[in-house]
């Protein structure tokens, strides 16, 4: 297929010439379709997330920031605090990047 033709139907072939040999690409999707074997393309593997495990993923992620507002609601309501910030910061990490953290935090609000 030449480049006019691809323009033309708006697909890329999945091989291409290379001094007269045909050389195959191998595609490797990311949810590509549904989760048996796509046959046409011909596609090696097709990466898939489960639609329970992602709806999961999403209430704890929203359950863990109306628990985050609701803190930082009780800090605002202190007379003699003030909340600089709040970030997202995940907790198998934390100890690790706590002086990094700390460091980038006294930077931006020293004064305060």
């Amino acid at each position: 297929m030449r480049a006019r033709e691809w323009a033309k139907n708006g697909e890329v072939p999945l091989t291409t010439r290379l001094g007269g040999k045909r050389a195959g690409i191998v595609v490797a999707g990311w949810h590509a379709g549904a989760a048996e074997p796509i046959a046409s393309p011909k596609v090696f593997t097709n990466v898939t997330t489960s639609a329970t495990a992602t709806a999961e993923a999403a209430a704890h992620y929203a359950i863990a920031l109306a628990k985050s507002d609701a803190m930082a609601d009780v800090i605002k309501q202190c007379k003699g605090c003030t909340l600089l910030e709040t970030r997202v910061q995940s907790l198998g990490s934390a100890t690790k990047d706590r002086p990094t953290v700390t460091a980038s935090l006294l930077q931006k609000y020293d004064a305060k």
